[in-house]
């Protein structure tokens, strides 16, 4: 697995509190994209939570869905 410096989603809203509607409407995007294209390929997450999206830049923001349980 890469390397995600900044950390995952519940250490960032710990750290500096909520997150503004902005970025999260790009996160949600990202986010459902992603499930989409795991749905395509018919495979099921079922662990999404703030500390299994990691946060790879803030600018601009890109998160990644991680923690498959494999």
């Amino acid at each position: 697995m890469e390397y995600v410096p900044l950390g995952d989603l519940g250490k960032l809203v710990l750290d500096n509190g909520s997150i503004r509607e902005p970025h999260v409407k790009t996160m949600a995007n990202q986010l459902i994209d992603a499930l989409g294209y795991l749905h395509e390929k018919r495979i099921t997450h079922r662990d999404v939570k703030p500390d299994n999206i990691l946060i790879r830049s803030l600018n601009p923001l890109v998160v990644k869905l991680t923690d498959f349980g494999l």
